[in-house]
């Protein structure tokens, strides 16, 4: 139950862990090869997610401060392959007796080691074909990974408690090690779940030049975020509102500076073109369309409903002409938005209207 336990609290970790990491993440991929690899961004995923878990299987549980202080026991074990002769000497193994063979395995003498030995399998094999490191770099990590372990464990985790909580062991980073030097030895048994660096930069900039919906998202979130948090830093304001009109000052002025690009434009290498000549205006143009009718004309429907259901006196008609305005309204830009991405033409009305796109700048010979 122990390790279940802390796989739970690693999955929970891990989805915070993977909000904060998407957008930058998507954002780099974008920056630096034009697109994203679906199979190698899960694996990126699946290595942050075993890291994690990695992790508090080595630290949790975590017993009180009070507990700890009242430990008198060792905190080192500096005896190599002292394993060895625990597990001859504190289990019910005898070589001579094969019944002895099952109910020794299942000791803690025997599965402890084996854990610590299984913990950084996974280590390795993700050292050879995610990060592409030859032998003696996996080897030379998985010593480092489990130098971090047991460090982590030496300092109280990192002085939170006054004395170690687990035992520093030598054995245990001599088998740690082991096991990343298993992983990359049984890693092209996996290989087929990989793909080389080589052929995920050849195909993300194959699609390069396509400038996707979660292109635009990724895009729209750094700006949204720089523009939050400006707003938050100088003005302490973190509404809806100001934050659109805020985004509105951002972009327009942006627009000028970078010819028709925003910071989170240029960050996934994408751009405004227009069909007429002067790009920065009809850029404006269609910035301010997306404010008014996707952001502010929502938000201001929204705030109407609540200031008249705050009223004390309701006016139902009042209240039922709103509602139905606002959901109205909301279906046709849902129904819009919804067409040009199932059709993926991404053409939107206020693209159509201020005669603008949106097209690729990533340069696949740079």
């Amino acid at each position: 139950m122990g390790y279940i336990h802390n796989i739970y609290v690693g999955i929970l970790i891990f989805g915070v862990t993977a909000l904060v990491l998407t957008i930058p993440y998507l954002a780099f991929n974008y920056y630096k090869y034009g697109s994203i690899v679906w199979n190698r961004a899960f694996l990126v995923y699946a290595f942050i997610f075993y890291a994690i878990c990695a992790y508090f299987m080595v630290i949790l549980p975590l017993p009180s401060v009070e507990d700890v202080s009242n430990m008198t026991g060792p905190t080192m074990q500096l005896m190599p392959f002292s394993v060895l002769f625990d597990l001859f000497t504190h289990s019910v193994l005898r070589i001579l007796d094969p019944s002895t063979y099952w109910p020794a395995l299942k000791q803690g003498v025997f599965t402890q080691p084996i854990f610590n030995l299984l913990l950084t399998v996974p280590f390795g094999i993700f050292m050879r074909y995610l990060f592409n490191l030859d032998y003696k770099k996996t080897v030379l990590c998985s010593f480092l990974c489990a130098l971090f372990f047991e460090l982590t464990q030496l300092s109280g985790l990192y002085g939170i408690y006054p004395r170690p909580y687990r035992l520093f062991d030598v054995d245990d980073l001599m088998l740690n090690t082991l096991g990343g030097m298993m992983g990359y030895a049984i890693a092209p048994l996996f290989k087929v779940l990989f793909i080389s660096k080589e052929t995920m930069i050849n195909t993300a900039q194959s699609r390069a030049s396509h400038v996707s919906i979660l292109r635009r998202f990724v895009a729209l979130s750094v700006d949204r975020f720089i523009v939050s948090v400006s707003l938050s830093v100088v003005f302490n304001v973190n509404q809806d509102v100001w934050i659109a009109l805020g985004y509105l000052v951002y972009a327009s002025c942006m627009i000028m500076l970078l010819n028709g690009s925003t910071i989170g434009m240029r960050l996934t290498n994408i751009t405004f073109t227009s069909d007429k000549e002067n790009l920065r205006y009809q850029a404006l143009i269609r910035t301010l369309m997306f404010v008014v009718f996707v952001l502010l004309v929502p938000e201001a429907f929204n705030q109407l409903i609540i200031y008249v259901n705050s009223q004390e006196v309701v006016d139902v008609v009042m209240d039922v002409s709103i509602v139905l305005m606002s959901l109205s309204y909301l279906g046709v830009l849902g129904a819009h938005i919804l067409w040009e991405i199932s059709t993926q033409h991404n053409n939107f009305f206020y693209e159509r209207l201020s005669h603008t796109s949106i097209v690729s700048t990533f340069d696949i010979e740079a």
